[in-house]
């Protein structure tokens, strides 16, 4: 091996300043991950105050624990209680579907857990705790497995 050339692919300089570990800036690193920490915790308060002056509620469908997961605002809007709620396949508010809704929506549900990606759909729906109808508009993605199954959905 001796003098033996080895060649190394060309690198791209970083987009950042590289620094020695040995002379490592600790209290101005310090000092910009608590900048990008409190941007971060100012981007979650707007993106909050955004969701709900909207109306809107957020769920995800978690396939290994057949969990759905419905935040404080998804609750209050559709009757649901919050947090984890048991689902059979991610189906949580199919249940409470409006009758006159159920086929279509069933079909429309069904077509999109084959293609995966964006959905919308909107349907009268029963609450389950005090048995009003609403209309619901929800929208969200579908996550496929490499099986071309869901993995899950969130929105």
């Amino acid at each position: 091996m001796a003098g033996k050339q080895i060649s190394l692919p060309r690198r791209e300089p970083a987009p950042f300043p590289i620094v020695p570990v040995a002379n490592f800036p600790k209290g101005a690193y310090l000092a910009n991950m608590k900048r990008r920490e409190l941007g971060h915790s100012e981007d979650h308060r707007r993106l909050e105050l955004a969701l709900e002056s909207a109306g809107l509620g957020e769920f995800a469908w978690d396939p290994r624990s057949n969990s759905y997961i419905v935040s404080p605002r998804m609750a209050a809007i559709t009757g649901l209680p919050e947090g984890d709620n048991p689902a059979v396949d991610g189906r949580v508010l199919q249940p409470h579907v409006h009758p006159d809704d159920a086929v279509r929506i069933h079909a429309e549900t069904a077509a999109a857990a084959q293609r995966g990606g964006a959905f919308q759909f909107e349907f009268r729906y029963l609450r389950p705790d005090d048995g009003r109808m609403v209309w619901l508009r929800t929208a969200g993605v579908i996550a496929l497995g490499a099986d071309g199954r869901p993995n899950g959905f969130t929105g």
